[in-house]
């Protein structure tokens, strides 16, 4: 079966291109890694979620920043806050699990939670990441 990231090169450049394309890649099945943002309403609830996310294996790691200004429209008004950005790092497979996770343990009724694609990096550390998010 071809993974699902895989398809639209394989509609586009044809059965043979397509296996040339897994061919090159490794042996076994290689997730892609996102990056995962989401804002926390504290300290505390930032720390939570990131412990939470590493112990039971839906990130590799979790950097937390501190004091981020958002500004951001909610129920018509114009609000200004200070946040908590966790930046997880995990598989693509993972991402709907990471996503329940969060949302059931977060504060607020809509947590900003999105996933950006990691295009390349050190592929050591990529590895781990996928090593740690199994």
């Amino acid at each position: 079966m071809v993974p699902h990231w895989l398809l639209p090169a394989c509609l586009a450049a044809g059965a043979a291109a397509a296996a040339a394309l897994l061919i090159g890649r490794r042996s076994r099945y290689s997730p892609p890694i996102r990056v995962v943002l989401v804002k926390c309403a504290s300290q505390s609830e930032a720390r939570s979620i990131a412990e939470q996310l590493v112990r039971i294996r839906l990130a590799a790691s979790v950097n937390i920043v501190n004091d981020v200004t958002s500004t951001y429209v909610w129920e018509g008004e114009t609000c200004t806050r200070q946040e908590w950005l966790l930046l997880a790092n995990t598989t693509e497979a993972r991402m709907t699990h990471l996503i329940e996770h969060v949302t059931k343990h977060h504060s607020y009724r809509l947590p900003g939670i999105v996933s950006l694609p990691v295009v390349g990096g050190h592929q050591p550390y990529i590895d781990w990441i996928r090593s740690c998010t199994f």
